[in-house]
């Protein structure tokens, strides 16, 4: 699962040419997603 994952933000990596942008989606995801997981350790 990690792995088609990592695929698809490669993918949206290299239209942006190389990295995501602040803003992208899959950043905000991936930031919102560390809080929650940060919140219940």
């Amino acid at each position: 699962m990690a792995n088609e994952k990592r695929k698809l933000v490669e993918k949206e990596e290299s239209k942006y040419g190389g990295s995501l942008p602040d803003g992208h989606p899959i950043i905000k995801a991936m930031k919102a997603i560390e809080e929650v997981a940060n919140e219940y350790k």
